[in-house]
């Protein structure tokens, strides 16, 4: 027996050991500290008790120098020391959350009664230093999701299931110490385990549009008194903001399940959320939210998020999004984008980003975008973009833009294809009518051939890949030739001054009338001599494909095209080959 009691004490003390070493403030320390700022010293207590500080710099003392000594005392005296009871001190996780609160209040019960199984507690809110009863404080029972707000006059009335047990009561407000009072059958500062709350940062929804809709000024003031205080709830029901099972404490809670028939607010979910038209959260969301308009989320998303409008999410998102308008996402995105109008990422991408109209994205992007008019993105991109209008990359670009109409790429180090495509500085290929780059080709070439004695042709691109835009006119008064039609080509350069080209063109043919189907088709090759910068010369045979529906010749236009020439050949009726040529200068 004596042993077993030897046994059991040793547990307890083991217990209470491992309890009260967890416990930051309770951690004993020495340090000394002459003439250092406050924030230096609060440096130096972290990395002595090995937790980390958490507070507001703004609200520490500016330019002022301390002088502190302690010798194996608790973190909890030396900031009581430091601080003289302007700061209060909570513990979540390896942090110390400081809080600025100069002032203090205390709670006045009025009535205490039982109402069948449920206690009625009202009372008033006093500030400490002048006597004044303070308004929009708020007043809450942690372990139920509980709470009230005083009205103008400090008074509060709250309604709390009974259970036969004390009930302890929060009474918090900004810019006010917060205290816990036991009701029944004492009254008492009291303390409260936080060990499953979080502490975080407040988030900025109840800036933004849709948080000063949705959310009262009685929920902002909730949400500033109870900064940093979170609990989890497994399910809320709301009918629109404040009117829901968790009442104003909904701002703190994070939910199981969260199911809002108009529109719902909390602190965050980690399961599902669904509502009739809006969500409002203040942190993270994990796994499904869906609503009917539109879905706000001040911290993060991870899972699948859907709107019948819009999703906006203030923090990063590793999920699927999918709206019927826009989705807009302040920082990084992994996942997907689904929306009918508009895409807006403003950090890194990693995914697909899918739209009607536009996608926007503000860093660098490896995945796809996809968009009925344009894509856009500011930093370097790893992928595709396709869209029906325009490609922009204000960075560069390793994969493939395609584009109904114009490409742009800072550094293009993949392939485009685009009526008109744009680079800075071409390290790919470029195909389109028009191909402009800084180191690419601007030529103008000028040049005859077998069936026009004078043509202009605008090659754009670069030597992997150019095109032509090609016109041609011969002077005769009696063989008029009109000519104009693309060409696309590749030149082997051999070296700095030779090169051989190999091209493939196509042309239509005018001999006097637009209702007879005239044209040309050619491929062949050409040898180019550079001269001096910005000018060679060039010539070399082709073979030319002539298909021809026009059978009667009009006045001082040729007919035929061609009657002779090398390896002339009659495939048909309409259709005639062989081998001609073509010789001229480039420029620029």
């Amino acid at each position: 027996m004596k042993n077993q009691m030897i046994m059991l004490a040793a547990i307890i003390v083991s217990l209470v050991s491992n309890t009260y070493a967890q416990n930051n403030l309770a951690k004993k320390i020495s340090i000394t500290a002459s003439d250092q700022p406050l924030q230096t010293v609060l440096d130096q207590l972290s990395k002595k008790g090995n937790f980390i500080f958490s507070y507001n710099s703004d609200s520490l003392p500016k330019d002022t120098t301390i002088t502190f000594k302690a010798d194996n005392i608790m973190v909890q005296d030396a900031l009581d020391s430091l601080f003289n009871g302007s700061f209060e001190y909570k513990e979540a996780s390896n942090y110390i959350v400081l809080r600025a609160c100069p002032k203090s209040l205390s709670l006045i019960p009025e009535k205490s009664e039982s109402i069948g199984r449920k206690y009625l507690i009202s009372g008033y809110i006093i500030d400490n230093s002048d006597g004044q009863k303070v308004k929009d404080a708020s007043v809450y029972e942690k372990q139920l999701l509980k709470s009230t707000l005083t009205n103008h006059l400090g008074y509060f009335k709250l309604k709390i299931k009974s259970n036969n047990q004390a009930i302890r009561l929060t009474v918090a407000k900004d810019q006010y110490k917060e205290i816990t009072v036991t009701m029944l059958p004492a009254v008492m500062v009291g303390t409260q385990d936080t060990s499953k709350y979080r502490f975080n940062p407040e988030s900025g929804i109840v800036a933004t549009y849709f948080g000063k809709i949705f959310i009262t000024s009685k929920q902002r003031v909730q949400s500033a008194n109870l900064n940093g205080f979170y609990a989890e709830s497994p399910v809320q029901f709301s009918f629109v903001p404040g009117l829901s099972t968790n009442g104003l404490y909904n701002s703190q809670v994070v939910n199981a399940v969260s199911l809002n028939a108009l529109a719902g607010y909390s602190a965050g979910v980690d399961g599902v959320e669904v509502a009739g038209l809006f969500n409002v959260n203040k942190h993270n969301v994990k796994n499904f939210q869906a609503a009917g308009l539109i879905n706000t989320v001040g911290g993060t998303v991870n899972g699948a998020q859907m709107a019948g409008i819009g999703n906006i999410v203030l923090d990063s998102v590793s999920a699927f999004q999918i709206a019927g308008t826009f989705n807009a996402v302040k920082s990084n995105l992994f996942g997907v984008q689904i929306a009918g109008i508009v895409n807006a990422n403003k950090g890194n991408m990693t995914g697909t980003q899918i739209a009607g109209i536009v996608n926007l994205n503000g860093k660098k992007l490896k995945g796809a975008q996809l968009a009925g008019i344009g894509n856009t993105n500011l930093k370097e991109v790893s992928g595709w973009q396709m869209a029906g209008i325009y490609n922009m990359v204000t960075d560069s670009m390793k994969g493939v833009q395609l584009a109904g109409i114009v490409n742009y790429a800072k550094k293009m180090k993949g392939f485009q294809m685009g009526l008109v495509n744009i680079a800075d500085t071409l390290e790919g290929v470029s195909f389109g009518l028009v191909n402009l780059s800084k180191n690419g080709y601007h030529k103008l070439a000028v040049y005859s051939n077998d069936f026009t004695n004078i043509n202009l042709a605008l090659v754009t691109g670069s030597a992997k890949l150019y095109t032509s835009i090609r016109a041609g006119y011969n002077i005769s008064d009696t063989a008029k030739v009109y000519s104009v039609g693309l060409g696309v080509g590749h030149d082997f350069i051999i070296n700095k001054k030779i090169a051989v080209g190999s091209q493939l063109s196509g042309d239509q043919i005018y001999l006097g009338s637009w209702s007879k189907n005239n044209w040309i088709g050619k491929a062949g090759l050409n040898l180019q001599v550079k001269l001096v910068k910005g000018i060679e010369i060039f010539a070399g045979p082709y073979y030319n494909i002539y298909y021809n529906k026009q059978q009667s010749k009009i006045k001082n236009y040729a007919l035929p095209l061609q009657s002779r020439g090398l390896a002339y050949h009659n495939y048909n009726k309409n259709l005639n080959g062989w081998v001609g040529f073509e010789a001229g200068i480039r420029l620029f």
